[in-house]
């Protein structure tokens, strides 16, 4: 209990740093302290959720058949972000990437709330080929801006640079201040 603690005080203390200067890098790695209780969670739901995928819908996950839920191992998770006030917030939300025959077919969604994890949604089949087809580029996480409707991913250029990827992508990067006037202009 006490490790749980110490590790919710560590995440508000990084949290409140984040907030504070959302464009620095550094602050954007540190939620990968989580992958490995993300990962655990995913790798104990996952039966859950494609047992409930019939033959005909395997497609609409990624999957061609069901020998391919024998392949599914995991890339990293994917930490989720939101712009509220102007800033960069962590909304204790992952998407974790199924991958079959190393390409990301799926995406499964943990979140973590009362300290705990769960996971709570599996599908995004066009998200996870975006997301497939970036991993040459340093890919921190995802920005989800509800007030247009998008995603971007969040990669880091240089050390203390970020820039911000479309989904789907369209060749053009945006940094945060691009966005924050996209969204004072909708």
């Amino acid at each position: 209990m006490k490790i749980k603690k110490l590790i919710l005080f560590l995440n508000l203390i990084l949290l409140a740093n984040f907030s504070a200067l959302p464009q620095k890098v550094s602050r954007l790695s540190n939620y990968s302290v989580h992958n490995v209780g993300v990962l655990k969670e995913a790798s104990l739901s996952l039966d859950s959720f494609v047992s409930r995928v019939s033959p005909e819908k395997l497609a609409d996950y990624g999957l061609k058949n069901h020998s391919d839920l024998t392949k599914i191992t995991f890339g990293t998770p994917v930490p989720v972000f939101t712009i509220l006030n102007n800033e960069i917030t962590f909304n204790s939300v992952w998407r974790v990437p199924l991958q079959v025959d190393n390409d990301y077919v799926a995406l499964l969604t943990v979140i973590y709330k009362d300290d705990n994890y769960k996971a709570v949604d599996f599908g995004a089949k066009g998200l996870a080929g975006e997301i497939s087809n970036k991993r040459a580029f340093n890919i921190l996480g995802m920005l989800r801006v509800y007030d247009l409707q998008k995603d971007f991913l969040i990669e880091r250029r240089g050390e203390d640079s970020l820039a911000y990827i479309p989904i789907p992508d369209n060749k053009k990067r945006f940094t945060l201040s691009q966005i924050i006037d996209m969204i004072n202009e909708n």
